[in-house]
């Protein structure tokens, strides 16, 4: 019987920060690496979040209470079915609204 797939759910504080810990983790033996924010790197499926966008709030009259921005953390979700090395990256309690929701059987890797 196979075992479920794997949900990595990480932070990071930049994308260069990401694609360091990507290329040690996923090193690559020829070609490039995607220039695209939904990729497969050998058993994994990469989806890059980037830095997630925080809608502004209101009241109830419509006056604006906090402005609209953008998170500090890059966000990175992976699928795997091998156990990766990314304790120090890993969210620990995911926001309610993620930027990427699942559909599927996975397990949620926790630190």
């Amino acid at each position: 019987m196979k075992t479920k797939d794997k949900l990595y759910r990480l932070n990071f504080t930049s994308k260069a920060q990401w694609q360091t810990v990507r290329n040690a983790v996923f090193p690559l033996t020829e070609g490039e690496y995607p220039d695209k924010s939904v990729y497969q790197l050998s058993n994994a499926q990469v989806f890059e979040g980037g830095f997630h966008p925080i809608p502004a709030t209101f009241d109830e009259d419509g006056n604006e209470l906090t402005p609209a921005t953008v998170g500090d953390k890059y966000e990175v979700d992976i699928v795997s079915d091998l156990d990766l090395d990314l304790n120090d990256y890993l969210v620990v309690t995911p926001p309610e609204q993620w930027h990427k929701d699942f559909s599927g059987d996975f397990e949620l890797v926790t630190p």
